[in-house]
């Protein structure tokens, strides 16, 4: 048997009374290893004295955690294999603290928007009936501040007007956001203003290829560019004569994206660029180009048997903006189709699936392919991967 004697302190070396602290066994392994503890684990508990000063005896040779917990301080676990008497130090750091409210146009509060921190510490809060919010538990290091309406924060008589996603110190503009500098232990205050901006309508029909018919599968999609982040993806049904109406589109730059599948394969595909400003966008027309077939085949090395190749899967990934192309799984000989593939930059991705292995390079069109990067040209017809 053995004894752990330690204190609890602040990061100053200040003991810390009435601290809680506990010992948890994980096993004679490292925690997150093939040896960690199975099954009920021995579990001691005491609490620190006013010198900060605790003892834990009769302790059996074993590994553990051992944590320390006291109302508006943050520590972490230290891992200890006592094997006679042994001693600890806790340190705890002050938690810090913002609060803030959240108001509209006319200095109303707003209630029931979320408020998320985003840094060395990732959480969030809802502001209550008084627009009143309060995010503890903060450690010290730089947060971004974003307050997150909900998307039915509506304007009374006007459901298209909506309040924007706004980040510290009171922008909508995510170029224009900064970071906070949180110290140990600051009680800092922050109040935002919210304002409401007007929702547009995206409204349109998709010309199909001539050869398509019922059997054909064909969705819309209105995409974020990767200079409107924060903006939301969203995706639409065809309507019977093939005509899609987007509500609610926040300003922003956007792709309006159509494609067209047969059988699970994509085989037209069309991106147009749109600026969503001062009005509804009516009568957009999008018909389908041929794109680009890449053909493309995975060779193994090592014995074939080993791996399963139809578990293989291969992306194209837009670099332009937030669209995921449709991946394809492998041929039992590892051969694969990627049909309309239209010109642009592409990020591919792999996945193995349970394959049992992994993508180690890729050519194409017999060039090596680096940071997993394609660019399928307009004048290309078929391509190699």
């Amino acid at each position: 048997m053995a004894s752990v004697h330690g204190r609890v302190v602040s990061t100053s070396g200040e003991p810390l009374p009435q601290a809680a602290v506990t010992m948890t066994e994980v096993g004679d392994g490292h925690p997150t290893g093939a040896n960690r503890k199975v099954g009920p684990s021995a579990v001691y508990r005491t609490s620190s004295g006013s010198d900060g000063a605790f003892v834990i005896e009769g302790v059996p040779l074993s590994r553990y955690t051992l944590r320390a917990e006291r109302a508006g301080f943050l520590g972490e676990p230290v891992f200890v294999m006592p094997s006679g008497d042994i001693k600890a130090e806790l340190k705890l750091a002050r938690e810090a603290v913002i609060t803030g409210r959240i108001t509209d146009e006319t200095g109303g509060p707003v209630s029931g928007v979320y408020l998320e921190v985003s840094g060395v510490y990732v959480g969030g809060a809802k502001t209550n009936d008084l627009g009143e919010y309060r995010l503890a538990g903060l450690r010290a290091g730089k947060f971004l501040l974003t307050v997150i309406p909900h998307p039915v924060n509506e304007l009374a008589g006007n459901p298209e007007w909506v309040f924007q996603r706004t980040f510290y110190p009171g922008t909508v503009d995510y170029a224009e956001a900064k970071m906070i500098d949180v110290a140990e232990g600051a009680q800092l205050r922050f109040d935002l203003p919210l304002r409401r901006v007007r929702t547009f309508h995206v409204h349109g029909r998709v010309v199909p290829p001539v050869e398509a018919d019922e059997k054909w599968d064909m969705s819309a999609s209105i995409n974020p560019t990767k200079a409107s982040p924060f903006l939301s993806a969203v995706t639409h049904s065809m309507a019977p004569d093939r005509s899609f109406d987007f509500v609610g589109v926040l300003p922003g730059s956007y792709l309006l994206s159509a494609s067209a599948l047969f059988d699970g394969q994509v085989t037209g595909w069309r991106t147009i660029p749109l600026e969503v400003k001062e009005r509804d966008l009516d009568g957009l027309l999008i018909s389908f180009v041929d794109g680009v077939t890449i053909e493309g085949e995975v060779r193994t090395i090592g014995p074939p048997a080993e791996f399963k190749l139809t578990n293989f899967e291969v992306t194209l990934n837009s670099e332009t903006s937030m669209i995921s192309g449709s991946g394809r799984r492998m041929t039992p000989d590892g051969k694969f189709t990627l049909g309309g593939v239209p010109p642009g930059q592409f990020k591919i991705r792999g996945t193995a699936g349970g394959a049992g292995g992994y993508f180690q390079s890729i050519r194409y069109n017999r060039r090596e392919v680096t940071d997993w990067k394609l660019d399928v040209l307009p004048d290309e017809v078929e391509a190699k991967l």
